[in-house]
């Protein structure tokens, strides 16, 4: 195989509908890992939903680009690079969710934040048999520079005032239909992240093959060398899929791995 590395997106790519990891997927990892490649996730997640699932599933070596390109961390949280929204500006997107209703959650490091709204929905935030943590008050967050700022229930009057910011923000849906926004440091993409992995990694995006499921994965899967949709993507997923695989249900990720090392 010509690739060195395998990246993945975690909702619905590495895990399944219930969110979690099957043994057969983690088995491919391990396999991977040991046949000499880099693995590793692309992710929106941050560490205060994903921890107990990297330390699961992957090696201590493992680096994984996460909060939609702002971090880049090891399994156990140890910190190797990470872009942040400053503080001044995070404060203002809060003002903006409050004025106009939004449910706002932010994470730093293994603790999360929000307002009444989200923590009126934390279950939603975590992994399948991750430890859920409380959803603390946004006042309790004294420095606000944070990597990622997620808003939902959100309205065009929202996303013109945050247009106005010197960030990125993407406006997403679940899917269930509903909109939501990441906010990241301006100029942060998952893209962004993928360049500073590689380079911590030392090989081109050419040599990786990324997996994905989801409109948010599109630009990560454009710049890698080989994309791989699971059977559940999006439509605009698989149109520019270089491969597909079965759904994520059916061990998609884990065949394809089986297929190729």
């Amino acid at each position: 195989m010509m690739y060195k590395a395998f990246l993945f997106d975690v909702d619905k790519t590495l895990t399944d509908s219930h969110k979690q990891v099957s043994p057969r997927t983690k088995a491919a990892i391990i396999s991977a890992t040991r046949s000499g490649l880099l693995v590793g996730v692309c992710t929106g997640r941050c560490l205060a939903t994903i921890g107990g699932m990297l330390e699961l599933v992957f090696s201590e070596r493992d680096l994984h680009v996460v909060a939609g390109g702002g971090q880049i961390l090891k399994n156990d949280g140890e910190m190797v690079f990470e872009k942040l929204i400053d503080d001044v500006i995070v404060r203002r997107i809060i003002e903006l969710s409050e004025k106009y209703e939004c449910r706002i959650l932010i994470q730093k490091g293994r603790e999360m934040y929000g307002n009444a709204k989200a923590r009126a929905h934390r279950s939603v935030y975590f992994l399948s048999g991750q430890k859920e943590s409380p959803v603390r008050d946004l006042s309790e967050l004294s420095d606000k520079s944070v990597p990622l700022v997620t808003i939902s229930q959100v309205n065009a009057d929202f996303t013109t005032a945050l247009g106005k910011l010197p960030v990125e923000h993407k406006v997403l849906a679940n899917y269930d239909g509903k909109q939501y926004t990441d906010v990241t440091a301006q100029g942060v993409t998952k893209v962004f992240g993928l360049n500073k992995w590689c380079a911590l990694q030392g090989i081109e995006k050419e040599e990786i093959v990324g997996f994905g499921d989801s409109s948010n994965d599109a630009e990560f899967l454009l710049a890698v060398g080989h994309s791989v949709a699971v059977g559940n993507a999006t439509d605009d997923i698989k149109a520019i899929a270089d491969e597909m695989t079965q759904d994520c249900d059916h061990d998609g990720v884990a065949k394809w791995i089986e297929k190729n090392i």
